[in-house]
């Protein structure tokens, strides 16, 4: 594996300012980008911008409690991840820090899917981050400290049980930064990103299961951040193309 410097051109697509623009994800059906703003936390920012028409719509979320934390714990809104669900895609799979919700565009109806990932964790210290569905639907979503400075996150695989109940399980722990993932086109290989580590890793991922396993590190970005002078650099987020790159 080698480092490849792309050498082509970015150019603008969205003017809307976000602080924190991040976890694009492009939906076929209905032909939009939709990406969050994690700067914003009252109310949380979800956008949603349509290359044919070259607007951003913006939906604000409303200040939310998890049921699963104390009545006098934080309201928090910070939407960190996003999904199109298969069977509508007008409705949305939100991770924020209140836990993963449903969110139905039309009509602005939440509906909870998980509070706490981590119940073991104090309530308000820590939160979800990068998230993607995985080829078989599942919601895959990784949580990290507010402080970034302990590996006591984890990354937690989310389905569909029966009806509207759902089943969470935990895939890794001992995760600093849970960030990118990326599956390869057969989805046999999952690789995933915790920042701190400055690498990329490959997990041999079961799609029937959703079960994976450690196979290797795939590249590690230490050498290049060194020679660059970039000590602080991390990798972030991650996707692939139909070659697989």
């Amino acid at each position: 594996f080698g480092l490849l410097m792309w050498q082509g051109r970015a150019d603008v697509a969205v003017q809307a300012y976000p602080l924190a623009a991040e976890g694009p994800v492009w939906c076929p059906k209905e032909q939009c980008l939709w990406y969050v703003d994690m700067a914003h936390k009252a109310p949380g920012k979800l956008h949603r911008y349509s290359p044919a028409t070259h607007t951003d719509t913006i939906y604000d979320l409303p200040r939310l409690h998890a049921t699963t934390g104390p009545k006098d714990g934080p309201c928090l809104t910070q939407v960190t991840a996003v999904a199109p669900c298969q069977s509508n895609a007008r409705v949305l799979v939100v991770a924020t820090d209140a836990g993963v919700f449903r969110l139905d565009t039309t009509t602005h109806q939440l509906e909870l899917v998980v509070g706490q990932l981590q119940p073991s964790l104090m309530w308000g210290t820590y939160r979800s981050n990068d998230g993607k569905c995985d080829p078989r639907g599942r919601f895959i979503v990784g949580t990290m400290l507010y402080s970034c400075d302990a590996p006591v996150g984890a990354l937690f695989s989310i389905a569909r049980r029966q009806g509207s109940v759902y089943g969470t399980r935990q895939l890794l722990s001992g995760i600093t930064i849970s960030n990118g993932l990326a599956w390869t086109a057969d989805g046999s290989i999952l690789y995933y990103i915790d920042s701190p580590k400055k690498n990329i890793e490959a997990y041999k991922y079961d799609l029937d299961t959703g079960d994976l396993s450690f196979s290797q590190v795939v590249f590690d970005f230490e050498p290049f951040f060194q020679a660059q002078g970039w000590a602080e650099a991390v990798p972030d987020g991650m996707t692939i193309d139909t070659e697989g790159m």
